[in-house]
C-alpha cells in the first residue's frame, strides 16, 4: 500500500474553499461576442495578439460557459490606479 504525503492529502475545508472569497484575487467576467468584438477594434488586434489563461484555471473554472477562444475581462483594483481591466483568451493547453 503506498502511503500518502502530506502534499497529496486534501484537508476537508479544502472542497469547500472558496478562490474568490480571497481578497488577492480579481473579479473575472466573461464578455460578450459584442464586448470581445467592440474590444479587438479599439484595440485595432485580434485574438491571438492578447494573453492567455488556461481553460482549468482555478479562477476561471467556476465561470459558467467557457470554452476556448472565450475572453476574460480580469478587474484588478488598486490604491494608486483604481480598478484596471485585463483581457485574457481562453486556451485548453
Amino acid at each position: 500500500m503506498v502511503k500518502k504525503t502530506n502534499s497529496q492529502k486534501k484537508s476537508k475545508n479544502e472542497k469547500n474553499f472558496d478562490i474568490f472569497a480571497h481578497i488577492l484575487v480579481p473579479k473575472h467576467r466573461l464578455m460578450s461576442e459584442e464586448e470581445v468584438e467592440a474590444l479587438l477594434k479599439k484595440y485595432n488586434c485580434t485574438l491571438s495578439d492578447l494573453p492567455q489563461i488556461l481553460k482549468n484555471d482555478p479562477a476561471i473554472r467556476n465561470i459558467e460557459g467557457v470554452k476556448q477562444g472565450d475572453v476574460i475581462e480580469i478587474t484588478r483594483n488598486s490604491k494608486l490606479a483604481g480598478a484596471t481591466k485585463y483581457y485574457r483568451v481562453v486556451v485548453n493547453e
